[in-house]
């Protein structure tokens, strides 16, 4: 498969994310060609630690099962957020730092 490039259908990518137990609402940002960023919030009852391991395995292995192999993914330090026009997106390209150590 491709190394890297993600190119995947925003709908698809978000479904595999939302479907993870313990996500509220999560929001992943495109920040290069091989590297996706995902702001997370979740459920109250969960702990957000292990949601955040569950859903990156879920979404590494989603997306090598697309031919996106080799993709970094890191947990954002902010949660999901409306864009200045009010609307949401959960799959955007923009900058965004990660967490340290995650």
């Amino acid at each position: 498969g491709r190394r890297g490039d993600i190119r995947v259908l925003p709908l698809a990518v978000s479904t595999v994310a939302e479907d993870t137990p313990g996500v509220q609402r999560v929001q992943m940002v495109k920040t290069g060609p091989s590297h996706l960023t995902v702001r997370l919030e979740t459920t109250r009852a969960a702990d957000p630690d292990h949601v955040w391991r569950q859903l990156a395995r879920r979404l590494t292995t989603w997306l090598t099962g697309q031919g996106a192999v080799g993709v970094d993914i890191t947990r954002s330090g902010r949660p999901p957020t409306a864009e200045a026009s009010g609307k949401f997106r959960q799959v955007s390209t923009r900058s965004d730092p990660p967490v340290p150590g995650t």
